[in-house]
Order: structure tokens, then sequence, then C-alpha cells
């Protein structure tokens, strides 16, 4: 795996990110990338999104290059990188990238426009002979064999582009790989988006507070414009500090009532006069917020407070205000409303699950996929659940064990919980309602408390995965395997008992012969008792011998508990082909074997290896079926393979289909005509256990070549 480790700084005094590879055999866990899906769901800092992003895309894949692209303002750029090669290791480059000039020598102009302009993922075995990008000179310059390149979006435009690359060997990326990181990069393409958003958001909060904060200081300090409007004598006065809200110099302009409502702006003009008459008339507060037109030609907001005189007969005959300019305060709540729309709207079109619950527990808001998940179909059944479940009172929480997990989440820890399979039904029978929540799914979800300056929990956010179909296919697969075990188990009876068949027809037959022999010497009056004996003792050596068929064969067919031990392969070989050596006789097969002299051994197990190179056998035996009898020839060799023990078998046959022969190690997957698809799938998992790997290959002179390596012990 890759591992990102925060805090370490370059020459310039900026955050870097370094990366420790490993490589891990076998299948990617599910569980794991479980995690890292949350993980990158859950993380709002852009700088540690990316560190995750690219530790998570080098170990899932091996990939020995990874680079992670942006889009920023219509713009592409290389935000972060990473090369086993070069030890470069590197987040926030913010590298402008235009493939136009050689891609900014980090990832292939042909891959990029190809995955921009098809928005789908690409994988290929060798760059360097596929005839897209075979003529691109960075491909051929490096000598870039195996690319794996993920365009991702967040339903929407492609926002985000993950390249991996191995310049070592082809074929190095897997559709599992594939399959995994396009999950990972469409969560990263979200989470990007939602850590650009939290930024721009927070931003926009402090720049209002600063705004505000002026405007009370203003306020305090008389900053504001007063004016005096003497309504008898329809005379208004203004202060310096009004003309220069309005962008005048003092005097530079005499303003009157007529100039202020020809300068206020349209949409304000109804609401300002009933203001002033509701206040001159019943004395209603004269406090409102409007548009003036200032020296530019820009309308700008002002908030006005005023007051009138009245004479002793109740006519208003002065009124005295100020307006202070809350222009900037009114912008920045309008970009404030604009972020916290685009929030709701990414919100909305998020895939996940998504609440958000008071500090008592109570469900305030959710998006659409919370209802699909849920099982909920309209607005109605949605607010009777929102106003009576409760997440802290939940006893399922506690049933479940995550109670205690659920109170530190909303004690201002960030908590990641246990896949559980949650009773949707049962809930909504416990809150009272009838037919809603229809559905039980498999969820993991992640709270984490949003606080206030002060630390106290202001909400909490509670995402959702639904990992129902991923806990389904675990069941079926688990399901298939055993399957094929009952399938195999059967097929394994079925060779013994040909094999036994076989094995004791010769010890068989002489026993008869021999006790036939001395019944004759018994029935004479002249036996000879020394040729009694010797009949006698052949009789025993051929019980012998079938007793020896018989445990051989018994142990190969059992059940193992798969100890492993130093194993010499050579030997494996000698044992297998003396146990088939008659068969093969019979079926008219010349068997060779060629093998490697002072071999070292191997860690396995020897049935279990002796399994494997019986079907490797029996697979050629079969595939020459169709051949005349002089032409059926098997070799069986063993050589060392760099630090391993190799073992393959050749035949004469017709080959392997080259459309089949990638995926022959599949479950289900055979080339011969009525077999199983199963033999070389298990053998693959038996050679796999051993650390080692199987393979097969078609031969220049016709025929296959199919073997497997384990690695030697030191």
């Amino acid at each position: 795996m890759t591992r990102a480790t925060e805090g370490q700084q370059d020459a310039s005094g900026r955050k870097q990110t370094s990366i420790t590879h490993r490589t891990t055999p076998g299948a990617i866990d599910v569980e794991e990338v479980l995690h890292a899906s949350l993980a990158l769901s859950s993380e709002t800092d852009l700088d540690k999104l990316m560190a995750s992003m690219l530790a998570l895309a080098m170990s899932s894949s091996g990939a020995a290059k990874a680079v992670l692209l942006l889009r920023q303002d219509e713009e592409w750029v290389v935000q972060a990188r990473a090369d086993t090669t070069t030890g470069a290791h590197d987040v926030m480059l913010s590298q402008r990238f235009d493939p136009a000039d050689g891609g900014a020598d980090e990832v292939p102009a042909t891959v990029f426009r190809h995955c921009a302009t098809s928005r789908d993922v690409l994988l290929v075995g060798d760059a360097r002979r596929d005839q897209r990008f075979a003529a691109d000179t960075m491909i051929q310059s490096r000598n870039i064999k195996s690319v794996l390149c993920i365009p991702a979006t967040s339903q929407g435009p492609l926002e985000a582009m993950v390249y991996l690359e191995d310049r070592q060997k082809a074929d190095a990326f897997t559709q599992e790989h594939a399959e995994v990181l396009t999950h990972l990069a469409r969560q990263f393409a979200v989470s990007a988006q939602q850590a650009l958003l939290f930024e721009d958001l927070e931003s926009k909060v402090r720049d209002l507070q600063r705004r505000h904060d002026r405007y009370e200081l203003a306020v305090a300090g008389t900053d504001a414009g007063l004016w005096d409007w003497d309504i008898v004598g329809n005379a208004l006065y203004t202060s310096d500090r009004l003309q220069e809200l309005l962008g005048f110099a003092p005097d530079e302009i005499s303003i009157t009532m007529a100039w202020f409502w020809d300068q206020l702006h349209p949409d304000d003009q109804q609401a300002t006069r009933h203001a002033l008459d509701a206040h001159l008339e019943h004395g209603a507060p004269f406090d409102l917020e409007y548009r003036l037109g200032t020296k530019s030609g820009e309308y700008r907001w002002f908030h006005a407070r005023g007051q009138a005189q009245w004479d002793e007969t109740g006519r208003a005959i002065r009124m005295s205000g100020s307006i202070t300019d809350i222009d900037g305060r009114k912008r920045a709540e309008k970009n404030l409303q604009r972020s916290e729309e685009r929030f709701r709207s990414l919100m909305e079109q998020s895939p996940l699950a998504m609440e958000i619950l008071s500090p008592e527990g109570q469900i305030t808001e959710t998006n659409s996929a919370w209802m699909h998940l849920w099982g909920l179909t309209d607005e109605t059944e949605k607010t009777r659940v929102l106003a009576a479940y409760n997440m802290l009172t939940d006893p399922q929480m506690a049933e479940l064990g995550i109670a205690p997990l659920v109170q530190r989440a909303f004690a201002g820890e960030f908590v990641i919980l246990p896949p559980v399979e949650y009773s949707a039904p049962r809930a909504a029978e416990e809150m009272g309602f009838d037919g809603v929540g229809l559905r039980t799914p498999w969820v993991q979800s992640h709270l984490y408390p949003v606080k206030d300056e002060s630390g106290d929990v202001v909400y909490v956010v509670n995402k959702y995965m639904d990992i129902t179909e991923l806990k389904h296919a675990e069941r079926e697969a688990r399901e298939q395997r055993d399957a094929l075990a009952r399938v195999e188990r059967a097929t394994r009876m079925g060779q013994l008992t040909g094999a036994i068949a076989h094995e004791l027809s010769q010890p068989l037959t002489g026993i008869l012969s021999n006790a036939q022999a001395a019944e004759v010497m018994l029935e004479s009056e002249g036996w000879d008792r020394d040729e009694l004996a010797k009949a006698m003792s052949e009789i025993a050596a051929d019980c012998k011998r079938a007793g020896e068929v018989i445990r051989s064969l018994r142990e190969l067919y059992r059940e193992h508990k798969g100890d492993f031990s130093p194993v010499d392969v050579n030997t494996v070989v000698a044992d297998t082909t003396q146990l088939l050596r008659s068969d093969l006789v019979e079926k008219k097969i010349e068997l060779t074997t060629d093998c490697a002299a002072s071999l070292p051994k191997v860690n396995g197990n020897r049935v279990q290896i002796q399994q494997v190179l019986m079907n490797l056998i029996m697979n050629a035996v079969q595939a020459m079926d169709e051949l005349p009898q002089g032409n059926r020839l098997v070799r069986v060799a063993t050589g060392l393979d760099g630090n391993a023990v190799a073992v393959w078998v050749e035949d004469t046959g017709p080959g392997i289909d080259a459309q089949k022969i990638d995926r022959i190690f599949e479950p289900l997957a055979t080339w011969k005509p009525g077999g199983t698809g199963m033999g070389l799938a298990l053998s693959n998992s038996i050679v796999e256990a051993h650390g080692g790997s199987l393979w097969a290959e078609n031969t220049p002179d016709g025929g296959a070549r199919v073997g497997l390596v384990i690695p030697a012990l030191d």
C-alpha cells in the first residue's frame, strides 16, 4: 500500500506529502475500498484530499507513476504527482497543463485528449503498440507500457482526471484496478468540489463578518452620512460624509428631495414612500434599506434611519436621520446566498445519502439520495419521519452496538460507523407509521460535527454509503465458491474412480493369475512347495501394490489442511508421472520428462502441488484426443525462473484459442468441449496460495505450454 505522511516542508516552506510505496499481492479488499472511499468523502481540506487520493491510487494499483489533474477556472492544472523511479511526491502544484505543448511533461497528450473527449476509463496493456497512442513521442521516448486513465465528474462537467503508468511491464493494471479507482476518482471529484466550495464559503463568511464589524464600527463612530429635511420649507441638508458616500466631494452637488427620489432605485420607490408616509402620519419606525444612484452611475445599498418632529397640531415639520453604506454587506450576503445555494445543489446532486442533524439528534435536512436509500416516496412521508425520528434515542443504534459511537459524534468527534443492516420498516413501526420505510439496506456512514467559534456543536452531518449490493455480491461469491468446490469434489471422485480402475487392474490381474496357478498346483498330487510359496509371495506383493495405489490416490484426492513444508518439485513430477503412466500408455500418449538438476525446494503442500500438476497433464492429454496415436506427445519439464521454481507441461495438440488464453484461469472459463471451467481456476487458487502464479502460451510449432512458478526457499 501507499502511505502519505504530512508535516514535511520543502525549501520554499510548502507542506509536502511523503509517499512510501509498497505492493501487496492478492485481490483488492472490499472493506479497504469502502474505508478509502469514506476517508475521501469526509475530507474537506484540499491539500490532504489530494495527498490521500494520490496515495490510494498508488497503493490500489501498484503504479510506478500517478498524476492528479483538476480543472479550475476552465483550465486544467497538475495538482499532484508521485513517481517511484524519481522519488517525486508533491501536492498543491497548481502547474498549468496544456496538451498542445506536450502535456507539461506529465501526461501523454493523446491519452489526455482521448479521456477528456470520451470521458470513459482508459485501460491500455501496452501503449507503445496501441495504434491510438503509438505515435505519441512521450510514450515512445519514455517507453510507457501500461496506462490507466480515469476521468471523474461530480454529477456534471469533467472535473478531475487520475493518470497511472508503468514503464516496466505491460498489462500491469487490471479491470479490478480500474473499477476500484473509478469509484475512488468519482468520490474524489465530489469531495474536491466540496472542498473548493467549503473554502469559498468560509472565505465569504469571514469577509461578511469583517464587513459587518466595519459597519458596526462605522455606526459607532458616527461615520454615517447625516441628513436633515425641513418639511415645511422643503429644504434638505446633507453632511459632507453623506456626499462622500454618494461619490461626491463636499458641496459638489446640491442634494434635494427631488434629486433623492430621482436617484432612488425604481424597485425601492414604493417601499420607501410607504415607510415615509407611515412614519410621518402614524409615527411608525423609519428604518429601511434602499439603493441610491451614485456619481459613477451605479446603485449602492444604504441603510436609512430617521425621526420626524411634529408641531402642536400633529403636523410633521422636520425629519432628521442618517444613511450608512451597506453595499459591501449586501453583496457579501448575496454571494453567501449563492454559495449556500451551490452547497445545497451539490448536496442534492451527491450520490451519497446525506442528512443534517441538530445537536439534539433530530433530522433537519436531507437530500434526494436519502429518500431513495430508505424507500420514502413523497415529501409527506419525509416530513413525518423528520419530525419523529431521533438518532440519539433510536433503539436500533443500541442493539447494533453503535450507540456509543453516535454519542461521541454528537459530543464533537468525527466518527466512522461500521457496516450495519438497518431496518427502516422496523423504525417506521416504532414511530407509529404504516407503510413508511420499505427498505432494509446495508449501510456504512460517517458522522462529522460542525462547530461554531466557541467549539460548540452546531449540527452533525451524516453521510450514508449504500453497500447492499456489495454485501450481496460477497454472499453470492461465497455461494459460488461453495458450489464450485462441491462440483470439483464430484469431479475428483469421478477421476478417483477411473484412476482406481486403471491402477488396480494390473495387481488384481496378477493376484488372480497367481491364485489360479496355486489352485492348480494344490489340486495336483505332485505340486512343488517352492513354486507354491513363490506364487503366494507374488500374491502378497500384488496385494501390497494394490494397497499402495489406493493409499496414493486417497492421499491425492482427500481434503487437506494445507500444511506447508519444504517440497522437492522434481520428486513431485516423478511421483505424478508414475501415477499416471498406465493411463497414458493405454491412451497411446508418449510422456517425457526434462527435470533440471539441483533445483531448490519450495515451501508448499506436496499433495496440492501434485494435484495441480496432474490437472495440467490431463488437460494436455484431453487436448490431443483427435490426433493420430503417433503424434500424441506430452513433455513435463522443470527449471529455475529467477528466484522461483518453474514446472510446465507441453503438448502437441491444437493449442489454446488466442481470444480465450488470457481468461482460462478464471472460474467457469474453459476452451475444451464439455469442460467445467473449474480445474484451472482451482489450480490457480492453489498456486496463488503458494505465492506463485500460473501461465499459459501457445508454442510456435503448435500445441500449448501451461506451467506454474512458485518462489524457491532461501
